[in-house]
């Protein structure tokens, strides 16, 4: 199928655009349903692309997905240095973290209606944020999460101090992107972990991208929120909600 290219970069948008070239390739029409049924019969389906930045290097990506000498070496120091206070019985599990911002800004989405019905939702813009910080296992899923006003170093502390004090018997391998509070030499990674960086605009690699994505369309589209207040504790339930589907 010639589509298959052009599907992986985002440049397929609509089943009308396959539709005509099948006609033309086949010399004959196609119902729209049809084209509806090939694509479902071949594992095709509708989803957002993601974001690759025009620098990243796939290359170096790729070295860093096959190559996890990085994380068993940060095991086996892990291991040897907090034998006795850690369970070492089992590798250490590799927690992807990240923090997304939230903010009184009222996203609008399609959402379904009866017809003639027309949804009608508040739009507001107001520059006030608030900040989520979550970090995921990559193997089980498990995600821990916590509500902070800024992403500093002071607020990256918090955040690394509390995941370490949930799960004070286990060794962390925490993989954190290049921002500069993940970076800074002011943080004091605790005992049972050990932070593990991802290659320069990869933000494809990490898999809380997505628990984002999940959370604004879950719990945020067609919402517009009176007061911080009222935006934390909406934010406080679709976190929790995360935390709680294991």
């Amino acid at each position: 199928m010639p589509f298959l290219q052009r599907a992986s970069s985002g440049g397929i948008l609509v089943v009308p655009q396959i539709k005509a070239e099948l006609e033309a390739a086949l010399g004959r029409s196609m119902a729209l349903s049809s084209v509806y049924n090939l694509l479902h019969r071949h594992g095709w389906r509708k989803l957002a692309p993601d974001k690759q930045h025009p620098q990243s290097d796939p290359v170096a990506q790729a070295a860093w997905k096959k190559t996890p000498r990085s994380a068993r070496r940060v095991n086996r120091r892990l291991g040897r240095r907090r034998a006795g206070q850690v369970d070492v019985s089992e590798p250490a599990p590799a927690k992807a973290g990240d923090e997304a911002r939230f903010g009184r800004i009222s996203d609008v989405r399609r959402c379904w209606a009866p017809f003639p019905v027309r949804p009608l939702c508040r739009g507001m813009l107001t520059h006030e944020y608030t900040y989520a910080y979550g970090a995921v296992d990559v193997v089980t899923g498990e995600f821990d999460s916590l509500i902070l006003p800024h992403v500093n170093t002071d607020c990256m502390q918090i955040f690394l101090d509390e995941m370490a004090a949930r799960h004070p018997q286990r060794r962390i391998i925490m993989v954190l992107d290049g921002a500069g509070w993940h970076r800074s030499d002011a943080l004091k990674v605790p005992t049972n972990m050990r932070l593990l960086s991802l290659p320069p605009y990869a933000p494809e690699l990490n898999p809380v991208e997505h628990v984002w994505d999940e959370l604004r369309e879950k719990h945020f589209h067609n919402k517009a929120f009176d007061s911080m207040e009222a935006l934390e504790d909406q934010l406080s339930i679709g976190l929790m909600a995360l935390e709680k589907d294991r």
